[in-house]
């Protein structure tokens, strides 16, 4: 929905050990998320001024991902905001089996 036309996305697993955590990236070629919205994306019924000329929505899907992550024990973030945009959703590793 909000790639550009003719790219991919990405879906990357890998463990941090660092962070104890088992990372999923989602990479998007797209619009970008612009770095003075990059907070409020996550608080629901908001989208950003690239996303809004884009694709229709009302701007809750990232607030319900991060609850359900939350629900989870682990959380969702937003890791790369230019060029590729990149979603991560984190783990711990103590909530897999």
């Amino acid at each position: 929905k909000y790639g550009n036309k003719g790219t991919r996305i990405y879906v990357r697993g890998r463990q941090n050990r660092e962070r104890k955590a088992f990372i999923i990236s989602v990479v998007n070629e797209g619009i970008g998320v612009e770095p003075d919205e990059a907070g409020k994306i996550f608080e629901g019924n908001y989208r950003g001024r690239k996303a809004r000329v884009t694709a229709i929505g009302e701007g809750w899907g990232l607030k319900i991902a991060s609850k359900i992550m939350a629900l989870h024990g682990g959380l969702i973030e937003l890791t790369q905001a230019e060029k590729a945009t990149i979603f991560s959703l984190v783990f711990p590793e103590s909530s897999i089996i």
